[in-house]
């Protein structure tokens, strides 16, 4: 199993967390993009791709639905779904939880899917079917935020992970809380390099390719100084 992770202190000087932009007055949410894209496009220094959506797409520039609560800078684009988990971040600070959420002082947030570590405990059951997989944790204190890929659909390299392991993977790293976020051909995790150029971590398989990046309709990412990256 290819696991590849980063951990961001929020209060560590000039750190933020972002969102994803909506697409104005276009149909739907969002316009499609590879996270490469977005990354660059926001002068981000870590991304990692976010909610479901719909549909499935080869292209950049197509008006999405996001599946879900997307917030960014306090500005609502896509509203909330009850049955989901969400990850809610504020100034230097960053929660997981279920529905309702609390919104108070929340600037950015998603919703994936659903709550795999809550309180220190794994929540939900052994087994099911292994996935590439994207992920974000939370530090008891909420000031670690913990962004998470896993390679799947590689046979002999990398099969993916369960549910149950992505929470055990973010326990392990340290996070008292941990959502699964939307993966299968969608996983991508990227850094810049030293020029501000986009870096993939993992290998993406839209469409069962190796490297195939799939566009998607939003993501997380980071403003940092410096970043630390561990492969497992």
């Amino acid at each position: 199993m290819h696991i590849y992770a980063v951990r961001i202190d929020l209060r560590a000087g000039g750190v933020r967390v972002r969102t994803t932009r909506g697409n104005g007055e276009l149909p739907l949410d969002a316009n499609s993009m590879r996270v490469t894209s977005i990354l660059e496009q926001e002068k981000w220094q870590v991304a990692i791709n976010g909610s479901a959506f719909a549909p499935t797409v080869d292209d950049e520039g197509v008006p999405q639905d996001i599946v879900g609560l997307s917030l960014r800078d306090g500005e609502v684009l896509s509203e909330t779904r009850d049955y989901f988990g969400g990850l809610l971040c504020s100034e230097g600070v960053a929660r997981i939880g279920n529905t309702p959420f609390d919104m108070t002082g929340v600037t950015q947030g998603l919703q994936g899917f659903e709550v795999v570590l809550q309180d220190g405990k794994i929540c939900v059951d052994p087994g099911g079917d292994l996935h590439p997989r994207s992920a974000a944790g939370v530090s008891a204190d909420g000031h670690v935020l913990y962004l998470v890929a896993i390679d799947g659909r590689q046979p002999g390299v990398s099969e993916g992970a369960t549910t149950y392991e992505i929470g055990a993977i973010l326990k392990d790293l340290g996070a008292d809380d941990a959502l699964n976020l939307d993966g299968g051909g969608s996983t991508a995790l990227v850094i810049a390099d030293e020029s501000g150029k986009p870096k993939l971590l993992n290998v993406p398989i839209h469409r069962g390719v190796p490297m195939n990046q799939r566009p998607v309709a939003n993501a997380i990412g980071v403003i940092a100084n410096k970043i630390t990256v561990s492969p497992k």
